[in-house]
C-alpha cells in the first residue's frame, strides 16, 4: 500500500489464451478446435474525507470511549470512510471445443469476490461466488423443410440446439471488529459468525430456427433454482418459457 490506503500500483488485470491444444494427439481425434482461456480483473475504490484542523501545528485529537476506558486517539489528515474490492477470475479456467460432427461445448469456472469495508461501522462485508457453467449446441444448415399449403416449395432452414447448465455457489458473511474487540476486552468469547449461503441452479435449452434471412424464430424453457442456507432470502423454484418470432422487411 502506497499513501493514503491506496495501493502503490495498480492491481493487475490479464488474460490468456492458448489454442494449441487441437494440435496434441489426443484432442486432434476428437476436435477441430479447443481453447483454453484464463482471466482476471480487479478494482479498487476508496471513499476518504479531509480534516483541516489535522494539518494544522499541533494536530486534531479525538476522544474514545471502548470498554469502560477512554483513549485519546490522533485524527488523520485524510481519514478513510469506505474502502471496496472487487476481484473476479472470469473465467479462472474455461474451455472452448468444437467436436467433429459440429457438436461445440464452452465449460467455464469462475469465482468472484467482493470486499467492503466500512470504518465508520468498524466491520467487513464479504461475498463469495463459485460458478459453473456448461453450454452444448449443435447447428445444421442447409436443411430443406416443406411447408404445409404450399405446392411443391420447400426453403432452406437452419437449426440450432443448445442446452444451458450452470450452478453457483454464493456465501455473504459480515465480520464485526467493534464487536470482537468489546468481547476481547471483557474477556467473552468471540461471537460466532455465520455465513449466509445459497445455491442457483439454472437449466435452459433452447431451439433456434432461420427460415430465410429474414424469418427467425426459437423456443426455450429455463428452470431456475434458489437454495438457502442461513439467508434471509427463502428457496424458491421457477419455470420460465418463451417462444420468439422475427419477421424483418425492407423496401426501396
Amino acid at each position: 500500500f502506497g499513501p493514503n490506503s491506496f495501493f502503490a500500483l495498480p492491481l493487475p488485470n490479464w488474460s490468456v489464451t492458448y489454442n494449441g491444444l487441437s494440435n496434441w494427439p489426443l484432442f486432434r481425434l476428437l476436435t477441430t478446435q479447443m481453447t483454453v482461456r484464463h482471466g482476471y480483473s480487479a478494482t479498487y475504490d476508496l471513499d476518504y474525507r479531509s480534516d483541516a484542523l489535522a494539518f494544522a501545528e499541533g494536530g486534531s485529537f479525538e476522544n474514545e470511549t471502548i470498554g469502560g476506558q477512554s483513549f485519546q486517539v490522533p485524527v488523520d489528515a485524510r481519514q478513510s470512510q469506505n474502502v471496496r474490492l472487487n476481484e473476479r477470475f472470469q473465467p479462472l479456467i474455461g474451455f472452448n471445443m468444437t467436436f467433429r460432427g459440429g457438436i461445440q461445448a464452452d465449460v467455464n469456472f469462475t469465482q468472484s469476490r467482493a470486499l467492503s469495508l466500512s470504518v465508520a461501522g468498524a466491520n467487513v462485508s464479504e461475498s463469495t461466488t463459485d460458478e459453473v457453467s456448461v453450454r452444448l449446441s449443435f447447428s445444421k444448415t442447409g436443411l430443406r423443410i416443406p411447408l404445409p399449403f404450399v405446392n411443391r416449395r420447400r426453403i432452406n432452414n437452419n437449426v440450432r440446439m443448445s442446452l444451458t447448465f450452470s450452478t453457483a455457489n454464493n456465501s455473504d458473511q459480515r465480520l464485526n471488529f467493534r464487536q470482537d474487540f468489546l468481547d476481547t476486552i471483557a474477556g467473552a468469547p468471540r461471537s460466532p459468525q455465520t455465513p449466509e449461503a445459497s445455491t442457483r441452479l439454472t437449466l435452459e435449452p433452447r431451439v433456434s430456427y432461420t427460415i430465410s434471412s429474414q424469418v427467425t424464430a426459437d423456443v426455450f424453457v429455463r428452470y431456475t433454482s434458489l437454495e438457502s442456507e442461513g439467508s434471509r432470502i427463502p428457496s424458491t423454484s421457477t419455470l420460465n418459457g418463451g417462444f420468439n418470432f422475427r419477421i424483418s422487411f425492407s423496401g426501396n
